[in-house]
């Protein structure tokens, strides 16, 4: 199983005019340790052109992943060195690699640390057997986007992928992080942009129900990949025998749990006074610091109320699209 590196929190936050981000990365081997910080630019790339794939191609592809990968390890096997199973949770962590590989903007630093390193042999393989595999899941790759079959929206798969890398990961860094955390995270500097840096709590209010799941870092797409992407982790955390292919078939099955997707993510944490006091644990005035120097130097830290603004937007979205979820 490749390494889980431990060390700091890493987010990315776009910038709308020039289609780059920037990342900055605290990093250090100890408490003791005086960190220091990295700035990674990546190009950020869309993919409004593409059509999202469907749930039973995805799956199809999945399958032919896993497949290749149980091979891959299978030879690994051979040298009596090499400690490696065949077990769908060490399948499972070679193809989210994978994933994050192709995807380019999961493949750096920045996710070695969250998710940990990936096996580029094991990349290679794969590629010698199926170049269509890595195009599938490149970011203009017809597996970058999933069709959600509840709301026909768009689905970030990649992001899904990276995310789900993230929690099932062995790594000092909080789960949540990977994923709706993190994205709060830069949803914060986007309040801060949009509102001109205000701190009045009504326009902030305003302005924070539209950046969750709006035009924003923050969007339904994403959104929507955090969600399912803590429900899926828990299907595999709860049966380690699942592959990934089949924890998506049956999660996005017409009987499966994303038609309480809303529901099952406040559960996950115990129930909506839980999942409120998990959101406003999580630190949004040093976080952004950390991520993009830019906006920071700008703004500076965001102030209590753009904080509390944003928080309610998010714990407001999520309990009223539980509420209309089945029961």
């Amino acid at each position: 199983m490749a390494n889980k590196t431990p060390s700091a929190v890493i987010q990315g936050v776009g910038n709308k005019d020039s289609g780059n981000f920037e990342i900055k990365v605290a990093a250090g081997t100890s408490t003791k340790t005086t960190h220091h910080v990295q700035t990674v630019t990546v190009q950020a790339i869309a993919n409004k052109k593409s059509d999202a794939t469907d749930v039973k191609t995805l799956v199809k592809r999945l399958e032919y992943l896993e497949k290749l990968t149980d091979s891959y390890l299978r030879e690994l096997q051979k040298n009596p060195r090499t400690n490696v199973s065949r077990k769908p949770v060490e399948i499972n962590d070679y193809n989210l690699e994978f994933i994050r590989y192709n995807s380019k903007v999961y493949a750096g630093f920045k996710w070695a640390i969250t998710a940990g390193t990936i096996d580029e042999r094991h990349v290679q393989y794969v590629e010698s057997k199926s170049k269509s595999l890595s195009k599938f899941f490149e970011p203009n790759g017809e597996g970058a986007f999933l069709k959600d079959p509840v709301t026909g929206n768009k689905i970030d798969f990649l992001h899904m992928a990276a995310t789900l890398d993230g929690i099932l990961s062995v790594s000092p860094i909080p789960d949540d992080l990977s994923g709706w955390a993190g994205d709060l995270q830069t949803a914060v500097i986007d309040l801060q942009r949009n509102t001109n840096d205000s701190n009045d709590l009504k326009i902030l209010q305003k302005e924070a129900k539209k950046i969750i799941g709006g035009n924003s870092s923050f969007s339904t797409s994403d959104l929507l990949a955090d969600i399912d992407a803590v429900n899926i982790a828990n299907m595999i955390r709860e049966n380690s025998k699942l592959h990934l292919s089949d924890a998506i078939e049956k999660y996005y099955s017409k009987s499966g749990e994303v038609n309480r997707r809303f529901s099952e993510f406040i559960e996950s944490f115990g129930g909506k006074k839980e999942f409120k006091e998990a959101v406003n644990s999580v630190n949004l005035k040093t976080g952004p610091i950390v991520m993009d120097s830019g906006k920071f130097e700008k703004y500076g830290i965001p102030t209590d109320n753009q904080v509390k603004a944003i928080r309610e937007a998010f714990i407001n979205h999520v309990l009223n699209q539980a509420s209309k979820e089945q029961k």
